[in-house]
C-alpha cells in the first residue's frame, strides 16, 4: 500500500502505510526495515531531512543483519 501511494507521489499516506507496517508487524524484519528505509524516502520528500535521517539511523541500528541496513548505511553518506 505504502509503494502505491509513493508511486503517485503522495508521500503523505505512503508515510501512514509505512507507519503502520513497522507497528503491526514490528515481529518481522525483513518488513519492518524496508518499511522504516521507505518511510525515510517519504520524509526526505515531504521536506523533512531530519526525520528522514532518524529513520534511515533506525534502520541500521535495529536492522543491522537485514539488507536495508547496508542500503540506508549508504544513503547516510
Amino acid at each position: 500500500i505504502g509503494q502505491t501511494y509513493q508511486i503517485q507521489s503522495d508521500y503523505k499516506n505512503a508515510l501512514v502505510a509505512y507507519l503502520r507496517v513497522e507497528a503491526l508487524y514490528s515481529g518481522e524484519k525483513e518488513w519492518g526495515a524496508a518499511a522504516t528505509f521507505e518511510s525515510a524516502k517519504c520524509y526526505d520528500a515531504l521536506g523533512k531531512p531530519d526525520e528522514a535521517t532518524a529513520a534511515l539511523k533506525t534502520v541500521v541500528s535495529q536492522y543491522k543483519d537485514t539488507r536495508w541496513a547496508k542500503l540506508a548505511a549508504d544513503r547516510l553518506k
